[in-house]
């Protein structure tokens, strides 16, 4: 009888056993891997950092600096010096080249000193951490941002090489006083592109983003000169360099010159920038301006370089005169000079003391659609005195003779931007 119940429930078993299998055989085709997860879940497509803008006078010379929020200017790898990535590896994170993008054996420390303190004291951050946390999360202390910023380098490690993670390290990195990355904290703080930094100014720089209010170069600069005989020495102690070259890299003076934010002439910059906004509205369709305003702050960010037909030296003179010829405080003036032959505007003074944001008379006055305005006739008159004075000479302004310069309020003439090699729409009218 028991041989019988056994065979019966060998029977009923089989069925079920089937059906098990069946369903693990089905569940484990649905089932999509850790790794295959995290690709879904983790965009790593928007890797770019903002970038500064600039605009070009017609020599080439940055005139106007624009960051849209963080001054950042990208430095490819082969920019920037071996000894700074060695300084970064030596003092964040010596496992670099050897983790999968985080240091279990530093985590570990690190949580059980915060479970003594009860905070969270220490990070364990590696490079690729700080890089995530950086660049796609934020700096709010909690283990849900860490298991965020690990998960987020694992992706990075699949992602990029360990040259490439370095290379977008260096760059997005906060060198304080508004600076990020290396190139524009070596732009900032020596007037200097990276390769052109001395090794002490190299690891000088190191010293800053670890605590950047802390080791402000401008206001706090002998704790970061501090800081920067510790990087050297560790230097020397893994071997980097030799113990030697350390103490000459420590004693060698320090000397900051720093670079303020360009605006130089800001006259002639908020043109351009009005006339970029004007070419980007004719080439792209938009729904509203929210539209436009957002296309255009979506190419600052992206480190766009404007070339203009800005003469430096016209430039001075124009403002010069402006101020000059209109003492009275309680009169304004402003003055457009372009380039006869080529049509090119060479110099703008939008009105005496001109600053950004200001209403920029030179241009803003000319865009009324009533050409035959009061406004449009002090322009020739300014122009007259200029010319009659000798500031400017008659080839440098519209005008082809003393005949038509007698005559301006009766001629009218057009002007066009040269930008990038292409003449727009009339923008600015001279009657």
């Amino acid at each position: 009888m028991r041989i019988i119940a056994g065979y019966l429930l060998i029977l009923l078993l089989i069925p079920a056993f089937i059906a098990v299998v069946i369903l693990t055989y089905t569940e484990a085709g649905n089932a999509v891997s850790f790794s295959d997860t995290l690709d879904e879940k983790i965009d790593l497509s928007e890797t770019k950092l903002s970038q500064t803008s600039l605009i070009l006078a017609n020599n080439g010379e940055v005139i106007t600096e624009i960051y849209r929020p963080m001054n950042r200017s990208y430095a490819a790898g082969h920019e920037i010096p071996d000894f700074i990535k060695d300084v970064f590896i030596v003092s964040e994170d010596r496992n670099f080249e050897k983790h999968p993008g985080f240091d279990l054996p530093a985590i570990g420390r690190a949580l059980a000193i915060n479970i003594h303190s009860d905070d969270i004291e220490q990070g364990a951050s590696t490079i690729t951490q700080q890089l995530a946390r950086n660049q796609y999360l934020n700096h709010h202390k909690s283990y849900n941002r860490k298991l965020s910023e690990v998960l987020y380098a694992y992706q990075l490690e699949k992602s990029f090489s360990k040259a490439e993670i370095l290379e977008q390290y260096l760059n997005a990195i906060y060198f304080h006083n508004n600076a990020y990355g290396i190139k524009t904290a070596a732009d900032l703080y020596f007037r200097k592109t990276p390769a052109k930094l001395t090794e002490a100014e190299q690891a000088f720089l190191a010293a800053i983003p670890n605590n950047p209010s802390y080791y402000d170069p401008i206001n706090h600069f002998e704790r970061t000169k501090k800081r920067q005989e510790q990087l050297i020495d560790r230097m020397a102690q893994h071997g980097k360099i030799k113990p030697e070259a350390a103490e000459k890299f420590k004693k060698e003076p320090i000397t900051l010159k720093v670079d303020s934010r360009k605006n130089s002439y800001p006259d002639y910059s908020s043109f351009a920038l009005h006339e970029l906004r004007e070419l980007i509205s004719e080439q792209e369709s938009f729904d509203s301006i929210d539209d436009l305003t957002a296309r255009i702050e979506e190419l600052l960010r992206s480190g766009v370089t404007i070339h203009t037909n800005l003469d430096i030296g016209m430039q001075k003179r124009a403002v010069q005169a402006v101020t000059d010829h209109l003492p009275d405080a309680k009169v304004q003036g402003a003055a457009t000079v372009i380039n006869h032959e080529t049509g090119q505007i060479v110099a703008i003074s939008g009105g005496k003391g001109y600053k950004t944001g200001d209403f920029n008379r030179a241009t803003r006055l000319f865009a009324s659609r009533d050409r035959q305005s009061s406004h449009c006739l002090f322009m020739p008159h300014t122009l007259k005195g200029l010319m009659q004075t000798g500031i400017l000479e008659l080839t440098q302004v519209p005008f082809a003779s003393e005949d038509i310069v007698r005559k301006t309020t009766e001629v009218p003439i057009m002007a066009w931007l040269h930008w990038k090699g292409r003449s727009l729409t009339p923008t600015t009218h001279l009657p």
